[in-house]
């Protein structure tokens, strides 16, 4: 991963914190098909029974979670677990505690006979703890939940068909995200809890190389005061509800992520909204930098939403949408990026629309590059983007170009690269906010390129 911002490099160094070495482990396994548990040191890998010397094994976790010290590595054996996996112990800072599936074999829980009120893992009250290689399905609440948790980290999981949220953070610090397939999820439809990777009032977090799909509300979902945040490198799409949302979040970068077919034709890739009804503490959005994301396949590209317009907390201001390629959202008559909803009042200073590729977004009769239902774009610095020729827009700002050449390697199948005669090569306006493109690739400080990737000089 290319470093892009300030806010990666914070962010880098904090989830390298979060694997920091193990001054101490003590491994112990966990597997189904023993009879008993195994005492002492008497556990076989091999044979899978008390007959050997590598540790103690439980045939639950549930006979151990009260046992467990930091620095703990809790191996779970190949099976299907119906019980939920809830922590009951902290890591520390130096010796976390790590549950992992044991040499990647196939560890599922299944809690499709479990009471009402079970997530499949649950983190919430604890530190320190690190989850890898798991499956979750079936979750009668949430597959994965952490709320009141500090310092944990999920990667390499599978969380899929929970009746509400798929993973799920509130009032939490330090959570990270990583390598997951999250889909299926809230399974009780638009009024299920939570979403498919929720993060509610979290301070610092990760949601990375993951993928996020077919769920029945929105796919990642920063919301309600949660900070210091990066979406970066996930596929999120054919959700329900928008496939990237930020709502009354501030400090959050999303980038590097491509969000598409939504399968709802009034839902965008990306939507940056302030909720009223919900948004009890009044969280304004601050400080978002949207850059080198691919969004395609929408009701529209990128929208802005204010539940309540002229309210004087529910403000957006210095968003930056830069080097996005935003292209083919004709699922409904919006368009491109969407200024939909609030007055003036509500969109405050430093808000940007810059070096972004505007193409084939309205196909359908009202649709604009950018449409202004607000009547807010001079709320807006808007410069260096790419338009197609003949397609709308409420304001090309300043710097633009406008072509008729498809500016694309292949289109058709969704590659976005540019084509060595793009016209939106070499048209762009350098922007120290962002120094790598979609592909990790540095960007040029002299002839930058527009859109989603900067091309290498032929």
């Amino acid at each position: 991963m290319g470093i892009m911002t300030s806010k990666y490099t914070v962010s880098l160094l904090l989830l390298l914190a979060a694997f920091a070495p193990m001054v101490h482990s003590r491994p112990i396994y966990i597997d189904p098909s023993l009879q008993k548990n195994c005492r002492g040191m008497t556990y076989s890998i091999v044979s899978r029974s008390c007959s050997g010397s590598n540790g103690p094994a439980y045939k639950s976790f549930a006979s151990v979670s009260g046992k467990l010290r930091p620095g703990d590595v809790v191996f779970f054996r190949a099976g299907i677990y119906t019980s939920p996996i809830v922590i009951r112990s902290n890591g520390s800072s130096p010796q976390h505690l790590r549950l992992q599936a044991y040499s990647a074999e196939p560890v599922v829980i299944n809690l499709s006979g479990a009471a009402s009120s079970a997530s499949g893992i649950d983190v919430s009250g604890h530190r320190y703890v690190d989850i890898s290689g798991l499956s979750v399905t079936n979750a009668p609440l949430y597959g994965f939940n952490a709320q009141n948790a500090d310092n944990i980290s999920l990667s390499n999981c599978e969380v899929s068909f929970s009746k509400n949220g798929g993973v799920i953070a509130v009032s939490s610090s330090h959570i990270y995200i990583s390598g997951c397939r999250v889909h299926h999820n809230n399974q009780g439809g638009r009024s299920s809890m939570m979403e498919a990777v929720s993060l509610q009032n979290v301070d610092t977090f990760l949601v990375a190389n993951s993928q996020v799909f077919q769920n029945g509300k929105e796919g990642i979902d920063s919301k309600y005061g949660s900070i210091n945040g990066l979406i970066t490198g996930n596929l999120s799409f054919q959700n329900a509800a928008t496939n990237i949302y930020l709502d009354g979040t501030s400090n959050i970068t999303v980038s590097r992520n491509v969000a598409y077919d939504v399968s709802s034709a009034d839902k965008p890739g990306i939507g940056i909204g302030v909720e009223s009804t919900y948004n009890t503490a009044k969280h304004p959005i601050a400080n978002l930098e949207i850059a080198d994301n691919i969004v395609y396949g929408n009701g529209a590209g990128i929208t802005f939403w204010i539940e309540k317009g002229g309210l004087s907390w529910a403000t957006i201001s210095n968003v930056r949408i830069e080097y996005n390629t935003i292209a083919d959202n004709v699922l409904n008559n919006w368009g491109g990026v969407v200024l939909s909803d609030g007055t003036q009042s509500n969109y405050g200073l430093g808000n940007v629309i810059q070096n972004n590729i505007f193409w084939n977004n309205t196909l359908n009769g009202g649709a604009e590059a950018i449409r202004d239902d607000a009547q807010v774009c001079s709320r807006f610095l808007v410069k260096g983007n790419f338009f197609q020729r003949g397609e709308p827009s409420a304001t090309f700002g300043t710097d633009y170009v406008i072509s008729s050449d498809n500016p694309f390697t292949a289109e058709a199948i969704h590659d976005y690269h540019l084509a060595k005669s793009s016209p939106a090569r070499g048209a762009g306006i350098p922007d120290a906010h962002v120094l790598v493109d979609f592909d990790g690739r540095v960007r040029s400080t002299s002839r930058t390129d527009i859109g989603a990737y900067e091309n290498p000089a032929d």
